[in-house]
């Protein structure tokens, strides 16, 4: 291969990688439409003086797999950072209301597939998938107030066409999803 080709080869290689970035107007709009079909919970969440974010547990199939509980690591994380502003902001603005409620989150299924074996197996390596449930629990009563199970999948031609990027932006697509379902059911 000659510098020229290199050099094209890398600008193309950049190009595509930057198209494939997930744009977060889309994703507002994925996780609006997926929010609006799931079911509330029994009853506003405004209705409660406090919101607890749970750490995120784990299917036992899950557990088992060191590679998943790296990835659970960073979609507890990426739920953190869109969950908590949203949570503190109503901790401080609905002292009213009664019951403390804690959301969580519990990984039923989860596989992304790597870039390695997306980028040597295109759409042969198979599909991603995140099956996320959250549950809303009052603390002092124990008492259940709903679920809402998030399950997005990005599909293997998805992902052997995009090299990975729709794999990889999978994760953004759950947090979104959750921060617009609690923020519609509030």
């Amino acid at each position: 291969m000659t510098v020229h080709g290199l050099r094209v080869a890398i600008l193309a290689s950049l190009v595509l990688a930057t198209a494939c970035a997930s744009d977060p107007a889309d994703r507002l709009a994925v996780a609006q439409q997926e929010a609006a079909r799931m079911a509330p919970p029994d009853r506003p969440l405004s209705e409660f003086r406090s919101f607890t974010l749970a750490p995120v547990a784990l299917a036992p199939a899950v557990e088992a797999d060191p590679k998943k509980v790296a990835q659970v690591d960073v979609l507890q994380e990426k739920l953190r950072v869109r969950l908590q502003p949203l949570l503190d902001e109503w901790n401080t603005t609905a002292p009213s209301g009664q019951g403390a409620l804690f959301i969580e989150p519990t990984v039923q299924q989860l596989r992304i597939v790597s870039g390695g074996a997306r980028f040597w197996g295109g759409a042969m390596a198979g599909e991603s998938i995140v099956d996320l449930d959250l549950r809303f629990v009052e603390r002092e009563s124990g008492r259940e107030h709903g679920r809402a199970r998030i399950v997005r999948g990005s599909g293997a031609m998805a992902g052997g066409w995009s090299v990975g990027a729709t794999d990889r932006n999978l994760l953004d697509y759950i947090a979104d999803i959750a921060h617009e379902y609690l923020r519609e059911s509030y």
